[in-house]
């Protein structure tokens, strides 16, 4: 999806600090957050005994968006399907340590 529109993604990327606050982006990037903390902790035993949701919820939706946004811009030569794939691989091993 992202990839077909990277040309908007760069202006959105480049042009949303300048624009202020969006409240229905805002809104959906909380409600993504609920949705991860309610998982991670749902499934704490699952994850490494150290891990600190708070910490582990920055983290992730940052390192995930950020590489994702680069992904599109960047247009690195890595197949779509490898780089979800690799995403997910660090995600896993972040948690679960």
């Amino acid at each position: 999806m992202f990839e077909e529109q990277a040309d908007l993604l760069r202006v959105v990327v480049e042009q949303i600090p300048r624009l202020g606050p969006f409240d229905k982006l805002a809104a959906l990037q909380r409600r993504l957050t609920d949705l991860v903390r309610v998982y991670l902790l749902v499934n704490r035993d699952a994850f490494r005994d150290d891990l600190d949701v708070d910490a582990a919820l920055w983290i992730l939706a940052e390192t995930v968006g950020t590489l994702s946004i680069r992904y599109v811009l960047d247009r690195p030569p890595i197949p779509r399907e490898r780089m979800i794939d690799e995403l997910a691989e660090l995600v896993i091993r972040y948690i679960r340590g």
